[in-house]
């Protein structure tokens, strides 16, 4: 199931901070623990769930603006169009950096194609080409 590509972020901060042991990790044994008591490994989690945190007022003002205006049966204005554009950019940016260092942060397994981690990483890169610095 295919999932927005905005939505995709605080899933991927819960893949990476899951306790319940993947099949596709169980050899790295103990290292996983250790890793994520670690102080940096807790600030990158914490700063990638903030960049996650912060796309959703973005999404859902630019919601509220789209239903408001078709509710009226009006076009939006060029202000109206900017900011809806502004705050879709915005959104995709920040789930796609939070991902990125979600994906950094939780080691090469993360890389693998069947890697929750990897599939929201590739869907939100797939959605956002005009987001790219």
């Amino acid at each position: 199931m295919r999932r927005p590509s905005a939505g995709a972020g605080p899933n991927s901060v819960e893949a990476a901070t899951s306790s319940s042991p993947d099949p596709r990790t169980h050899h790295i044994g103990e290292l996983i623990g250790l890793t994520a008591k670690a102080a940096p490994h807790q600030l990158n989690v914490a700063q990638a769930a903030t960049l996650i945190d912060t796309a959703r007022p973005h999404v859902r003002r630019a919601a509220d603006e789209i239903d408001e205006v078709a509710r009226e049966g009006r076009r939006p204005d060029l202000e109206t169009r900017a900011r809806l554009r502004m705050d879709g950019s915005r959104a995709m940016r920040c789930a796609r950096d939070g991902v990125s260092l979600l994906l950094d942060t939780a080691g090469a397994s993360s890389y693998s194609d069947d890697s929750p981690l990897q599939l929201a990483w590739r869907d939100i890169g797939t959605a956002s080409p005009a987001t790219r610095r």
